[in-house]
Formats: structure tokens, sequence, C-alpha cells
């Protein structure tokens, strides 16, 4: 069993919440599906059964300022990542298929066991 990841409770808030709007933002108007699930203690997981996300965009994704919406400012998956690089976490896509899903897995290191294990 590993320890909690200690962070600000208003930072996860920010960064989740960054990342369901997006999940919302870009999955289908009719039959939509956004789903939240925790693939391990450190990581938690949002996606949606919507459009992809072109190849072009893939590669610069989390940089500001990219969006397929033109009246976006795209500034939401940067956002959510500085946060979560402030605790030495990252984001990643992790499906971006047309059949399936696309996925963001948001990842933060585990806790040294010397560390108070509180969040």
């Amino acid at each position: 069993h590993q320890p909690p990841v200690r962070c600000n409770p208003g930072d996860m808030r920010r960064i989740l919440q960054l990342l369901i709007d997006n999940a919302v933002e870009y999955a289908p108007a009719t039959e939509n599906e956004v789903s939240i699930s925790r693939p391990s203690p450190n990581s938690i997981k949002v996606s949606h059964n919507g459009n992809t996300i072109p190849d072009e965009i893939t590669k610069q994704l989390f940089y500001p300022f990219v969006t397929t919406k033109a009246r976006k400012l795209g500034i939401g998956l940067t956002m959510a990542m500085l946060l979560a690089k402030r605790y030495r976490g990252s984001i990643f896509v992790t499906d971006n298929n047309p059949f399936r899903e696309t996925s963001f897995l948001f990842c933060l290191p585990p806790q040294q066991k010397s560390q108070p294990t509180s969040i």
C-alpha cells in the first residue's frame, strides 16, 4: 500500500476541473459520456467518447493557445499541466481512438514515507 500524495486540495480540484471541463467540451452533444477512474493510487483518468484530437494538435496540446474551438483561448490544459508539475506530476494523452475514447491521465509521484501523509 502506497502512502497518499501530499498536495494542495485547491490545486487538485482545479486540475480535475480543467480536465473534466475539457472532456465535457469535446464530448459529442448527443450521447456524450465522460468518465473518471483511478487506475492507480497516484493517478486519475478522465475520458470522453467524443472527437479525437487531431495529430497536428496532439504534439502541442499542453502549450498555451492551442485549441480547435474558435471561441476558446486554449489555456485550460496548459494550466492543468503547470499545476501538476508543481507537485512533480504530469498529464498524458493515453487514448485518442475514434472507436473508443479520448483519455487524459493525471499522475503524481508516490510520496516518500518520511513525509507527512495528509492531502
